[in-house]
């Protein structure tokens, strides 16, 4: 981490639900406060390196299997992950004389303790909160969003994704459907 006799680095976290603000959050701080902003998704936007492959699919496995159900997940699932984040914030801290802003999704208290097990000092969280009306709006509109990418329509792709089954495709269906399959658990 840090040199002998030189403190550790700065290292803010942002966390919150997906479409609240952390990228935003994160790119405010590299701008106008003088952090190096790095994307602790990155790791995901690499699926053609094979090294990134497991990992992602991994996390993504705990996200949808275990932490949207609110249930503990093995940590050989998620650890890959937060292990190679926690390498690459390491050699940040390194190479930055500056205060880092990491932003990713960290909901659940087995993954925060691991962070400050392996990151020690200098690590703080800083938690975005926003209304639960606002986050699934976003979402209606990224649904919206990559329905037109396909080039169909909502309700296409509502049953596409086999959704039907929650009901026809409408805001409060969406809404009831997002809370529970994104929310819950965080």
């Amino acid at each position: 981490m840090a040199e002998a006799g030189r403190p550790a680095t700065r290292v803010v976290l942002v966390t919150a639900w997906s479409g609240v603000g952390k990228t935003t959050t994160g790119d405010y701080l590299g701008q106008y406060c003088g952090f190096y902003h790095h994307d602790g998704d990155n790791i995901m936007h690499k699926p053609h390196v094979p090294e990134c492959k497991q990992p992602t699919e991994d996390l993504v496995k705990a996200f949808r299997e275990y932490w949207f159900l609110d249930k503990p997940c093995p940590k050989d699932i998620w650890q890959p992950y937060v292990d190679m984040l926690c390498d690459q914030i390491t050699q940040l801290r390194a190479s930055q004389d500056t205060p880092i802003v990491v932003t990713f999704s960290v909901y659940r208290r087995e993954v925060r303790d691991h962070l400050r097990l392996h990151l020690g000092a200098g690590l703080e969280f800083l938690k975005l909160e926003c209304d639960v009306d606002v986050v699934v709006q976003a979402g209606f509109e990224r649904f919206a969003d990559f329905a037109k990418t396909k080039g169909i329509t909502m309700e296409q792709l509502w049953e596409e994704q086999q959704l039907d089954n929650e009901g026809i495709f409408n805001f409060d269906n969406y809404k009831s459907h997002y809370i529970s399959k994104y929310l819950q658990g965080m």
